[in-house]
C-alpha cells in the first residue's frame, strides 16, 4: 500500500558537534510512542468489539458509533504520533505536550498537518474526508439518533457503511505499520557532551 504516508520514514543519524539540544521529557520520540500506543490499542478495542459474539455491536446503531469512535480516537493518536515524529528535534517536555494537546479533536488539522502532501490513494481520501464530518460526540445514545433523524445519508455512508470501516481499517493497519519501521530508525550518536546532557534531563511532569 505504497504511499499512505510517504516522507517521514527512514534512517535517520544526527552526528553533531553543536551543544546538545533541549532534551526534557518527553522528547518527541517518547511521546510520539505513547501516542502510537494509544492508537494500536483503540483499533485493537474496535477489532475485538465489533466483532465479538457475545454484544451485538453491528446492528445496534449506538454501539455501532462507539465502535466507530474507537476508529476516529485510532486515527487521532495516529495523527499526533506522526505530528511528534515531524517535529523539530529540539521540541520536547510540556511545550511540545501542549503543542499536540492544542491539536484536541480537530481530525482535520491533525490531518493535514501529520501527513503533509502524502499520496494516499483516492478510497483512503474520501474515506477520511467522511472522518472529518462526524463529531465525536456521536458516542451518546441521544446524539446518536439525532445523527439518525437529521442526516440519515450521512450515517449510511460511514458508521453504517461496512466498507466505510473497512477502508479506515484499512489505512490505520497500514499507516501503523510504517510508523512502528520510524521508530526502529531513530538511531542517535551521541559525543560525552551530549550523553552528560541526556542523564540530566529535567521532567517537568514528575
Amino acid at each position: 500500500m505504497a504511499g499512505i504516508c510517504g516522507g517521514i520514514w527512514g534512517v535517520k543519524v544526527f552526528i553533531s558537534n553543536s551543544p546538545p539540544e533541549t532534551r526534557d521529557y518527553p522528547s518527541r520520540v517518547e511521546l510520539a510512542k505513547f501516542y502510537f500506543g494509544d492508537s494500536c490499542d483503540f483499533l485493537a478495542r474496535y477489532n475485538t468489539m465489533f466483532d465479538s459474539d457475545e454484544v451485538g455491536f453491528q446492528s445496534v446503531k449506538s454501539r455501532r458509533l462507539k465502535c466507530y469512535l474507537d476508529l476516529h480516537f485510532s486515527l487521532e493518536a495516529l495523527f499526533k504520533a506522526i505530528i511528534c515524529l515531524r517535529s523539530q528535534h529540539s521540541l520536547c517536555g510540556k511545550a511540545l505536550y501542549e503543542k499536540i494537546r492544542s491539536y484536541s479533536h480537530k481530525i482535520q488539522k491533525l490531518r493535514e498537518d501529520a501527513l503533509l502532501e502524502a499520496s494516499i490513494g483516492s478510497r483512503f481520501s474520501v474515506a477520511l474526508d467522511l472522518v472529518e464530518s462526524l463529531d465525536v460526540g456521536v458516542r451518546y445514545q441521544f446524539d446518536a439518533m439525532n445523527l439518525r433523524m437529521k442526516d440519515d445519508a450521512l450515517y449510511y455512508k460511514t458508521v453504517g457503511n461496512d466498507d466505510f470501516l473497512r477502508t479506515i481499517c484499512e489505512f490505520l493497519e497500514a499507516a501503523q505499520i510504517r510508523t512502528s519501521k520510524a521508530f526502529c530508525t531513530q538511531r542517535l550518536i551521541l559525543t560525552g557532551e551530549h550523553l552528560v546532557a541526556e542523564v540530566q534531563r529535567r521532567n517537568e511532569f514528575a
